[in-house]
């Protein structure tokens, strides 16, 4: 009886000596140097995208692209690195990289929401851009088409070339960098609307829906530049540079963990092996006397 817990009690200890070289095993595997190269790949991805977003957006709002096709790709391709990130789960190499990705998610999100409105907005502006050079001839045909009481051709001093510099400046603001241009259009249209009083009913209707385009114009000129604002102060490339900084940190930790655990594991190997001869030689050198 003694003799089957004697060797339950080695078969303990074996297993027990065997499990901690297990242990250490994979803790030397948990570690994947290719890791480091995917996950900075995805960031600078990421980085380029961003910028490539910003050059679209100018683009977008200059008129140089006369549609959205590239912001939708750049988008697209934004969530498609965001997934890939997200599969590397950064929070198995250290927790606390998890709270920086999220911050990174945030300010994507904040970011993507911010292009779709200017999307929708730079499209509104644009086909109200479009319009207005539209109403400003129907003004101006019917200022020459009206007449007095007795049918002589009715003159309003400045109205025409008021008209032409609105409209001229009006357009300019499609690729205006600047508030500059609105508080120009704004002030030339007060004057042609300080006059209003002497303008013909029919021109007066005219002006009417030409000014009020105008206006409209120049509100979404400026809600735009506001969205341009916000998009600009969304910190998505300090959130990428802060998740690499953080993520490169870790890894250096973890690597020097991985050399600890390795290390260990060698000494560790070493031991077993000197143990098992040290078990196997004493039991050769029982079994002699019984031999002989």
């Amino acid at each position: 009886m003694k003799a089957v817990f004697r060797f339950l009690a080695s078969l303990c200890a074996a297993a027990l000596l065997f499990a901690v070289l297990g242990v250490l095993y994979v803790k030397t595997q948990e570690l994947k140097p290719e890791s480091r190269d995917t996950v900075n790949g995805l960031l600078r991805d990421l980085q380029q995208i961003d910028a490539e977003v910003n050059t679209d957006v100018l683009r977008s709002k200059t008129g140089i692209n006369k549609h959205y096709d590239y912001l939708a790709q750049a988008q697209q391709l934004i969530g498609q690195a965001q997934e890939s990130l997200a599969a590397q789960r950064l929070e198995t190499l250290d927790f606390s990289l998890k709270g920086a990705e999220q911050q990174l998610t945030d300010a994507i999100a904040v970011k993507l929401e911010l292009v779709d409105r200017f999307k929708a907005q730079n499209a509104i502006l644009k086909n109200s851009v479009r319009f207005i050079a539209v109403a400003a001839e129907d003004l101006k045909q019917k200022l020459r088409d009206a007449r007095d009481p007795a049918g002589r051709p009715v003159h309003v001093a400045g109205l025409a070339e008021g008209i032409d510099q609105v409209l001229v400046e009006t357009l300019r603001l499609e690729a205006a960098g600047d508030s500059g241009g609105v508080a120009k259009v704004r002030g030339l249209l007060s004057s042609l609307v300080a006059n209003r009083g002497a303008y013909p009913p029919a021109v007066a209707e005219s002006f009417d829906i030409f000014a009020n385009h105008i206006i409209t114009i120049l509100a979404q000129k400026e809600r735009e530049d506001e969205l341009l604002k916000e998009m600009a102060s969304v910190a998505v490339t300090e959130r990428i540079e802060a998740l690499g900084k953080a993520f490169g940190a870790s890894f250096e930790l973890a690597n020097e963990k991985h050399d600890q655990y390795r290390i260990a594991m060698q000494g560790y190997g070493a031991f077993l092996i000197a143990l098992l001869a040290f078990v196997f030689g004493r039991r050769g050198r029982k079994s002699a006397p019984i031999a002989a």
